[in-house]
């Protein structure tokens, strides 16, 4: 089966559901991967069964927590592209901002942007908690997404200060993560934040569990968040 098959095959259990023109775009941005992951180290997983499930389909799991239509995204390290870019086909009207600190994956992002005509998509080299403290940046953003391999509490430190109030955002970890979650209470509270329902989920096709934790932005966050990033690392909140 082709990736397309696969990916079908999975929405079809659990959508959203996507047209021709989507799928088309989700296979290209695979095979782009595909062939960037020749030179660079985007990911461990290529094949079509893989980038299908482990890529696509646990992206678009986002879509139970959300709707982005109409929306305007920050994808937090956004790595290949994942869950920035399906988000952006999968929701056309939304507006996604791909924010990694690694300037040849960002290299790679705008190619593929441009190579795919996303107009909705824009990747932005730099570091969260700079930019964070800049007018433009600071609490601008619906959702703030993030499939980061960090601690909780401090992806929150650099993911809330670009939040409205009222937004949300949306950390996919694994489904073992209470403690995590548990440790992330303080930092939560002292950014402004108050931690919603966790959505437990599998990738279709596949014995994989993963978890959406979603945390609502309820009050402004003190202009002292983020500090610089080796303070977070440091002395977590």
């Amino acid at each position: 089966m082709s990736m397309v098959a696969f990916l079908q095959q999975g929405l079809a259990q659990s959508g959203p559901a996507l047209d021709e023109r989507q799928l088309t775009l989700c296979e290209e941005f695979a095979q782009l991967v595909a062939e960037k992951n020749k030179v660079m180290n985007l990911t461990g997983i290529t094949d079509d069964f893989g980038m299908a499930t482990i890529h696509f389909l646990d992206s678009l799991a986002l879509h139970h927590c959300a709707d982005f239509s109409g929306k305007r995204v920050l994808d937090i390290g956004s790595g290949a592209g994942f869950p920035g870019i399906p988000l952006a086909i999968s929701a056309p009207t939304g507006e996604f901002v791909l924010l990694d600190a690694l300037a040849k994956r960002i290299g790679f992002l705008q190619d593929s942007v441009a190579a795919l005509g996303l107009s909705n998509v824009t990747a932005v080299h730099g570091r969260a908690e700079e930019l964070a403290a800049k007018g433009d940046w600071r609490e601008s953003f619906d959702y703030v997404t993030s499939r980061a391999v960090a601690e909780l509490n401090v992806l929150c430190e650099l993911a809330l200060p670009f939040l409205k109030v009222g937004g949300v955002f949306l950390a996919m970890k694994g489904v073992d993560s209470e403690e995590e979650m548990l440790r992330a209470e303080r930092a939560i509270g002292l950014l402004g934040g108050r931690t919603l329902s966790p959505v437990d989920y599998g990738i279709p096709l596949t014995e994989v569990r993963h978890r959406i934790v979603a945390v609502e932005k309820i009050a402004a966050t003190e202009l002292i968040y983020p500090r610089r990033f080796s303070k977070i690392l440091k002395n977590p909140l």
